[in-house]
Parts: C-alpha cells; sequence; structure tokens
C-alpha cells in the first residue's frame, strides 16, 4: 500500500509496531560557500554566526546537530583552527553531533555517481580526521533525493537518509515512525524533516511571525503530523541566524541578540513537544535499538516528481540544472572534467568536486563567477561528438532513401520511414517500421481538432524547437523552410534556416541509414536572453487503456536507471509556476540517455552529456480520445538564479531512435 496516496505502507517486518516516546531533534546546515557571500566575508560569518552557535550548542540541554560539508570544515580551520577544537569538544560532550553531506554540496541526482560517490566518501574523510567520528546519517544536498541514490549512500557506509516529509505527503498526515527506502538490494532507513516547521523557526526568530502564531501552528502540526516520527524542530541553514547574504529585498536587518532569539524559540518548541532534544545519529540508533518494526515506502518517487527536494515547488532541479549564469555550460565543463580525472588523487579530486558545487549555479557574485571563469578557460569545450546510432541490424547494403514531394520530406531505410513537414520547420509529422503502411500509434504531428478537450485543440508537432524570452514572444522552428538535401557517408543530411527576431537558426537533420534514427542538431545566433529553450519534442495521442504501459527510463545519479511508469492523470512539469519560475522541476538525464515507451514502442535519446547536459520536461493531458502526452528535452529554463546570457554558442544535437 502507498502512504503518499492515503494508505499505509506494508510493514517491512511481521513485528507489531512499537512506538518511542517522543523525541525531537534540531538540525543547523552549515555551508561557507554560501552563493551570494564572497570570501572576503568568512570572518563576519565566524564572528556572528560559527562562534554564537557553538556556544548555543553548549548551553542546550540536550543535543543539537550539525551538518557540515567537508570544505566548509577545511575552511574553517584554515580561519580560526580554534573553532574545530571547540566544536569537537562538544562533540566528545554529547553536547553536538555532526553529519555530512559531502565534501561539497553536489546535487546528487544531477551528477554522475562516481562523483556522487566520491564527495560523500571525501566528506566523511575529513569529518573523521577533524573530530573522530563517523555518522551514518546522511542530508542529502537540498534534500535533492533519488531512488538510485541509495546503493551509493550505503556504498559510503551511510545507514540513514534524511528526507523532507512535506514533499512526500499530500495532505495533514501522520509521518510513519519509522520509514525505509529502498533500490535495487539495498535500503536505508529514513528520518524525515519539515520544510514548513524550519521555514517557520526561521520566520519566527527574524520576526517575520509572531510567538503566538509560532505556537500554534507547532501544536497542530504535532498533533496532526509528529505524533510518532521525532519532531524535526529545525533543518535549515546555520548561515541565516546573525549575518545576511544580502540577497534578498525582504530581508530584515540582524538583531543584536538573535541568537537568544534561536535560543528561546526552540526551548520554547521543546515545551510544547514536550520532548528530548536528541542528535540525529542517537535517535535513529535509539529506534533501531528499541525493535522499532521499519515500513518500506512504495512510490516515494514518481513520474510526476522523479526526485524529492526541500521547500516549495519554485525550488526545484532546474535551479541548479538550467538556470544561473550558464548552468548548461557550467554542468558540461564538471562532466568533461570529471570523465578526464579518473585516476587523480585526493587532492585533484577536491578540484574535480568542486566544479559539481550547487552554489555557482545560483546566486553567485561577480567576484566569485570571475575566479570560476578563469578556472573554466582552461576547460574549454570540445568539439560536439554526436551520439553513435546503434544500427537495429548492421549490413553494408543498407542504404537511405530520400524524396521530396506535396511539401514532405519522405525519408526511408529497410528499417522504417520518417516523414518531414517543409511547411512546419521539418517538424516529424510520423514514423513508419519497415515497410508498414500504418505509422507507428498516433506518433509525430496530432493535427488540429484530433483532441475534443478545447484547450488541446490546436496542431501539436514532434521534432520542433520552442524558444520563450521572457516578455516576448515565442521563437520557433516551425516555420515554412526550404530544405536542401546532403549526402553522408552514413545517411542524408536535411538542412534549412529559420529567420527569427533573434536572428538566424540553423537546423539540420541526418537520417540513419543502419537504424530508424535521426540526429537533429541546431545552431543559434549570438543573441542574449533570459527564459526557456526547449526542443526534441514528441507529442503522441495514447488511448486512455494503454498509459498504464507508458514509461520513460532514465540515470538520476546512480549506477542503474530508474524506471517511472505514467500515472492516469493530468500533469505538466514543464507549466510555469509564475511569470519568474518556467517549469515545476526537470527530469535529470545524467547519462545522455533516456528511453520512452509509447503504443509500445521505446524511443531512445541520446546526446553527448560532455558537451550539453540537456533536461527532459513531460506532459500527460487526459481527453475523451486519449491522453495528450508531449515529452521534450530543455536546455534552458526561468528561475530567480536566472539572469542573460547567450543562446548555446556551440551547435547542439540529440538522436531520436525507434527501438525494435
Amino acid at each position: 500500500m502507498d502512504l503518499k496516496n492515503g494508505v499505509m505502507p506494508s510493514c517491512h517486518s511481521r513485528c507489531a509496531l512499537r512506538y518511542l516516546a517522543m523525541n525531537a531533534y534540531a538540525l543547523f546546515h552549515m555551508n561557507i560557500n554560501y552563493s551570494s557571500i564572497d570570501a572576503g566575508r568568512h570572518s563576519e560569518i565566524l564572528d556572528n554566526c560559527y562562534w554564537p552557535f557553538l556556544n548555543f550548542a553548549e548551553t542546550q540541554s540536550g543535543t543539537v546537530t550539525l551538518e557540515a560539508s567537508g570544505n566548509s570544515l577545511e575552511k574553517l580551520k584554515a580561519l580560526d583552527s580554534s573553532w574545530i577544537e571547540y566544536a569537537a569538544r562538544l562533540i566528545h560532550q554529547g553536547k553536538m553531533e555532526l553529519i555530512t553531506g559531502g565534501y561539497h554540496q553536489i546535487i546528487g541526482p544531477l551528477a554522475p555517481p562516481k562523483i556522487n560517490l566520491l564527495n560523500l566518501v571525501r566528506g566523511l574523510e575529513v569529518v573523521e580526521d577533524f573530530f573522530g567520528v563517523r555518522p551514518t546519517t546522511v542530508l542529502p544536498s537540498e534534500q535533492a533525493f533519488a531512488r538510485s541514490l541509495i546503493p551509493i549512500y550505503a556504498a559510503a557506509g551511510f545507514e540513514r537518509v534524511i528526507l523532507d516529509f512535506d514533499n512526500f505527503k499530500t495532505s495533514f498526515r501522520e509521518a510513519p515512525a519509522s520509514s525505509v527506502a529502498s533500490f535495487s538490494d539495498h535500503s536505508l532507513k529514513i528520518l524525515w524533516c519539515s520544510s514548513i516547521a524550519y521555514q517557520r523557526f526561521q520566520r519566527t526568530v527574524h520576526g517575520e511571525i509572531g510567538r503566538e502564531e509560532f505556537t500554534d501552528r507547532t501544536t497542530f502540526d504535532l498533533n496532526q503530523i509528529w505524533t510518532k516520527s521525532p519532531y524535526p524542530m529545525y533543518s535549515g541553514d546555520l548561515e541565516i541566524f546573525g549575518v545576511r547574504p544580502g540577497r534578498y529585498r525582504a530581508e530584515r536587518p540582524t538583531s543584536p541578540n538573535e541568537w537568544r532569539g534561536v535560543e528561546e524559540v526552540l526551548q520554547s518548541a521543546v515545551q510544547l513537544t514536550e520532548s528530548k532534544l536528541v542528535g540525529v545519529d542517537t535517535i535513529t540508533a535509539n529506534s533501531d535499538a528499541a525493535g522499532e518494526s521499519n515500513w518500506e515506502l512504495e512510490n516515494l518517487t514518481d513520474a510526476i516528481n522523479p526526485t524529492l527536494v526541500k521547500k516549495q515547488p519554485k525550488y526545484n532541479l532546474s535551479r541548479w540544472a538550467l538556470g544561473g549564469r550558464d548552468d548548461l555550460m557550467l554542468n558540461a565543463t564538471a562532466m568533461r572534467v570529471a570523465e578526464s580525472s579518473a585516476d587523480l588523487g585526493a587532492l585533484e579530486d577536491r578540484q574535480v568536486l568542486e566544479f559539481f558545487a550547487s552554489d555557482y549555479r545560483t546566486h553567485i557574485t561577480d567576484a566569485r563567477w570571475a575566479k570560476l571563469e578563469s578556472q573554466i578557460e582552461s576547460r574549454k569545450t570540445p568539439k560536439v561528438n554526436r551520439p553513435r546510432i546503434q544500427a537495429d541490424r548492421p549490413s553494408p547494403e543498407m542504404n537511405a532513401e530520400v524524396s521530396i514531394s506535396d511539401g514532405n520530406v519522405f525519408l526511408s531505410n529497410p528499417v522504417g520511414s520518417m516523414t518531414l513537414d517543409t511547411r512546419r520547420g521539418l517538424s516529424i509529422s510520423n514514423i513508419h517500421r519497415g515497410k508498414d503502411e500504418h505509422p507507428i500509434g498516433s506518433v509525430g504531428k496530432i493535427s488540429h481538432g484530433s483532441v475534443s478537450r478545447i484547450d488541446l485543440t490546436p496542431d501539436w508537432f514532434s521534432g520542433n524547437l520552442v524558444i520563450q524570452e521572457v516578455g516576448e514572444s515565442q521563437v520557433t522552428d516551425l516555420g515554412a523552410s526550404v530544405p536542401e538535401v546532403q549526402e553522408a557517408s552514413d545517411g542524408p543530411v536535411i538542412r534549412a534556416e529559420f529567420e527569427t527576431k533573434m536572428g538566424q537558426i540553423r537546423k539540420s537533420l541526418a537520417f540513419s541509414s543502419q537504424a530508424l534514427a535521426v540526429t537533429v542538431s541546431y545552431v543559434f545566433p549570438p543573441y542574449e536572453m533570459r527564459g526557456s529553450l526547449r526542443f526534441g519534442f514528441l507529442s503522441a495521442l495514447v488511448p486512455l487503456n494503454q498509459i498504464k504501459n507508458c514509461w520513460y527510463e532514465t540515470h538520476l545519479g546512480g549506477y542503474e536507471p530508474e524506471r517511472f511508469t505514467f500515472p492516469s492523470e493530468d500533469f505538466d512539469l514543464g507549466a510555469p509556476l509564475s511569470l519568474n519560475q518556467s517549469c515545476h522541476t526537470v527530469i535529470p538525464i545524467v547519462e545522455g540517455l533516456l528511453r520512452l515507451n509509447i503504443s509500445e514502442t521505446v524511443f531512445r535519446y541520446e546526446f553527448d552529456r560532455n558537451a550539453h547536459p540537456f533536461c527532459g520536461l513531460l506532459s500527460l493531458k487526459k481527453s475523451a480520445e486519449g491522453f495528450l502526452v508531449r515529452f521534450n528535452l530543455t536546455a534552458r529554463e526561468l528561475d530567480d538564479t536566472s539572469i542573460p546570457h547567450p543562446l548555446p554558442r556551440e551547435e547542439i544535437s540529440y538522436t531520436l531512435t525507434v527501438e525494435k
């Protein structure tokens, strides 16, 4: 059964459930590399935040928890080694516990598995070296979690993972006392935290809400949600107390007694919950010792939410994948560095990990960006290596044919055929296997009026491009084209040019002579913009009774891919959340390969992740005629971290293959 859909999950063992007396924890996340804070302010953070935190921890009746990256701890030691010594004393006195999410703050679902494992191992090494402890609980950076990361956490020696319950629950329901998340042959226990609880805590300390409101909402949560699971009094940033990043217009000035306010709010929560403040490793260890049965959660993630991230939906993976100053370029650089650094030593390992640090991808300051650019300059983007098209039945006798008639380009080989529409930017009208007269399902162009639902009546295309600049009309490649056909050794290439208000966009489609596949490429004009860049659309109309057989499969930071079955409900990952947020989230495609099963046919998207690590978007819209399914790749999305920067300077490309 499924807690997410309102039913308690199945028991992982046959033991009767036993619940512990209420425990609570306060977890403070340290990150000296906070994106909008320059290194010149580190002494300010040390004096106004990090030292007051240790004094605060020492005076508590229970144990507080600090989560810190290995890099933050190394920089702190260089800044003031006595802070490390003082923290070590508190740890050994039981006043503080320390856990880590790795050496750098890296978004796991967007990084290759070897980087994720290396990051965890290096972070643990620093903690053990500095403090003589080895934590068994991991806090994923930004609480960005995918199930395929579980074997990597386990390989690093972690036994438990902290996840945001608010992004898992669908209503005010109880958090289970003890839960397990599994993938492949590995399992981890879950300790739940709460974005809502820690945001309320912050707002109370900052004076944005009163103590009475804090009391009322905390009491409600205690009675409705945290009746069995340890109460997460705080699980947010440390640097938000005593300092301000200077990023937000609505920032309130710091108070001379802000850390006294932190202590007062925490003590208020402890009294309200009648709980004991315990470190997170101790909480979970106590649960294990008490013989608590573990509920294995099904559907922890799904096709609509392939990953979990903390806070509200505007805070999603697109923030680190496709936003910022130029996250696509930065992620490509990181991928190349990782690819070429397989056998380097520990020092170089740390330099490699730095390229994946999430803070470079959000509100990074001008000074830090300039320093990063100098590092990137030495890692020039190589010429794009197009994905190798795999032949279904390799044969030297295979060849491809091309013809143009009545506004269509017909491409065929012994494996199958595709039809391109010259009136609509060489978009893909239909696809045939072999010599079949009928195309593959309703895949390709869904013509105007094919769907009765009024908002779904327009034409829906495949193989096209849509650029949406903020405050401007869309730019597409759906205009009429005059195709140019060129013969190449591995099949014909169809080229076209499109004049737009941004400049000329050049498009080419290379049709394989060896497989039912096409490689689509774009070259863009030198144009700066802030907005979204989506392409590689695939549109299909799937019968209602077949939607449960549809799925997509991709890598989300783990060694093995994850497969997600389509739900029987409307959703649109690419729908804007606001004028400043272009999508709900994105689908990571870490290995440059995504497989999409539609109408009993598997479509394979491939691209060079070391040149352009794209992500995916998916939407389903239900009508009487079936589900309108649309998938596309994306190279840029809009959020509050985005600043204007040029369209991709180099050719971008992907290959779409119809598997057997």
